[in-house]
């Protein structure tokens, strides 16, 4: 009656539409929730302590069309050098499940993710953290000094990041094949 005396229809002004993306699946939700928390309780979507939930859930819904998403934790292993562990985290992020475990870096040590060479059924790790680990080296360029880290494997590697191309008649100190090893010295000259 009231649309045809010229009303208009209209939800509760205190529903909000939410898309929530959790487990693979996108939902679109009306609901009344005021947190994002009190929204994962009542679509009893389980949470891990470690599971994220982005934006947090103590974020008040205000508007319609708020985005949520859940990352779900998962067993990764870190390998660092010799040392190896598991951490179970929901970070996608290289260096922040890095910093989850404590670890600090440098800003030149590369860190990436890597599928895990073990059989599945043997072990529920299926992902790698492998962090290489940068050396500090002194770079003498023709007389001037230049204190870096890096985590090239050879001479001529660092030289090529650098771009420092020798050129013929020039002397490197050590051989360019050499391994690169913590606080080397490497000298390049010009004849003369």
């Amino acid at each position: 009656i009231s649309v045809a005396l010229g009303g208009s229809t209209q939800g509760a002004s205190d529903a909000r539409i939410v898309n929530i993306f959790v487990d693979g699946d996108q939902r679109t939700v009306t609901t009344r929730a005021q947190t994002i928390g009190d929204l994962i309780t009542r679509l009893e979507v389980d949470l891990l302590p470690e599971d994220i939930v982005e934006p947090s859930k103590d974020t008040l819904i205000l508007e319609d069309d708020t985005q949520v998403n859940v990352y779900r934790a998962r067993p990764v292993e870190i390998i660092d050098g010799d040392r190896t562990r598991v951490l179970f985290t929901a970070q996608r992020a290289p260096r922040l499940v890095a910093a989850e475990a404590g670890l600090q870096l440098a800003p030149e040590d590369e860190v990436t993710f890597e599928r895990a060479e073990t059989n599945v059924l043997e072990s529920a790790v299926s992902e790698q953290l492998v962090i290489d680990r940068s050396v500090e080296v002194q770079l003498n360029l023709y007389g001037a000094i230049k204190l870096l880290r890096t985590t090239a494997n050879t001479v001529d590697e660092l030289l090529a990041r650098e771009g420092v191309a020798v050129a013929a008649g020039e002397t490197v100190v050590p051989e360019s094949a050499t391994a690169i090893v913590q606080n080397m010295l490497i000298t390049v000259n010009r004849p003369g």
